[in-house]
């Protein structure tokens, strides 16, 4: 059954979230589930003793691979109790500020198809 977004949701916002746009891609995934099969990948490099380094970059989803994003870089390491030997206990090298993260993915709307 298709749950219809009535007029007065059109368009509408709900933490920063279309409600319209939500409800259709619902509807549409309820309609052509293989839609909603995603992958997600990751590398992972060992670096020295306990120290390795987690790439997350692209995937697949809503059909199609994505490869749009910059990769996630995460430094890891054992706590000093378990023989850490680097300054990385738990850390991503590519961290931005959540402002300033808002303000990118904003700037990257209409670039990508929406379902």
């Amino acid at each position: 059954m298709k749950k219809e977004v009535s007029g007065c949701h059109r368009n509408k916002k709900v933490n920063g979230v279309n409600v319209e746009q939500l409800f259709n891609t619902i509807n549409l995934i309820k309609e052509k589930t293989e839609i909603a099969r995603f992958r997600f990948r990751a590398t992972n490099q060992w670096v020295d003793g306990t120290h390795n380094r987690a790439t997350v970059r692209d995937f697949y989803g809503a059909l199609q691979e994505d490869t749009s994003r910059e990769p996630m870089v995460f430094e890891k390491d054992e706590p000093p109790v378990l023989c850490r030997r680097t300054q990385y206990f738990c850390s991503f090298s590519n961290y931005r500020p959540a402002h300033e993260r808002v303000k990118q993915e904003k700037a990257a709307i209409g670039k990508y198809p929406i379902i």
